[in-house]
């Protein structure tokens, strides 16, 4: 009882603390850069791109000025796993993240803040193969630096199917916000994803990094 008390408590102070602010919700996006941290490492470069183009969501309540709770979303779509670009295949890679945190500013001007947060998150990794021009499908053939859980799924998908993965994770975003005009922010941030699993694509678990640049709008 005392537990439910607490946090009705809690609640009603961040909505007193909310109200001190002309904004309570913000949402907006815009486009960003991932790149999985080790993935081309020892591969020759025509079998492996660990950078792709993307797009970052954000949207979140202002607990007060310092202090929000933040959703974000990230995706990207045109890595190319080693493992996928074997066995006289072709594939790419989609990788995508969806979370939920932390996020705090502080304030260095009068329309500028820095920004730094933590987060929960779930990521998912999916890779979908396609025979690469005329060549024939050899299964045998692929990249001896992966393991041979390639090969076994080599030998038992067809073509056009997708392998995904996903796992829990953590994320950490620093930054800087900037409130362009009134109910307009732009966000240029950066964040990393820990130990993220992406299975046959990613080969072990790994970092991921991305960068963007998001047009939030507050209301």
């Amino acid at each position: 009882m005392k537990f439910l008390w607490l946090i009705c408590a809690l609640f009603i102070s961040a909505n007193t603390l909310a109200g001190s602010i002309d904004e309570s919700w913000y949402v907006g996006g815009g486009p960003s850069a991932m790149r999985i941290n080790g993935l081309c490492t020892g591969a020759p470069a025509n079998l492996c791109d660990d950078s792709s183009l993307g797009l970052s969501v954000r949207g979140g309540w202002y607990l007060n000025r310092y202090l929000t709770i933040e959703g974000s979303v990230d995706t990207a779509s045109s890595f190319t796993s080693p493992a996928a670009r074997s066995a006289n295949l072709n594939g790419k890679t989609t990788v995508s993240l969806a979370g939920i945190g932390l996020v705090g500013f502080l304030p260095v001007g009068e329309k500028v803040s820095l920004i730094g947060g933590a987060s929960v998150v779930y990521g998912e990794a999916s890779t979908k193969i396609y025979a690469d021009g005329f060549r024939s499908r050899d299964c045998n053939n692929h990249y001896s630096g992966w393991s041979d859980d390639w090969q076994s799924y080599c030998r038992n998908h067809n073509d056009d199917e997708y392998h995904s993965d996903g796992s829990a994770s953590f994320g950490a975003q620093v930054g800087i916000e900037i409130e362009a005009v009134r109910h307009v922010h732009v966000r240029i941030h950066a964040q990393r994803y820990f130990s993220v699993d992406g299975g046959l694509a990613f080969g072990q678990h790994r970092d991921l990094d991305t960068t963007g640049i998001a047009v939030l709008l507050a209301f």
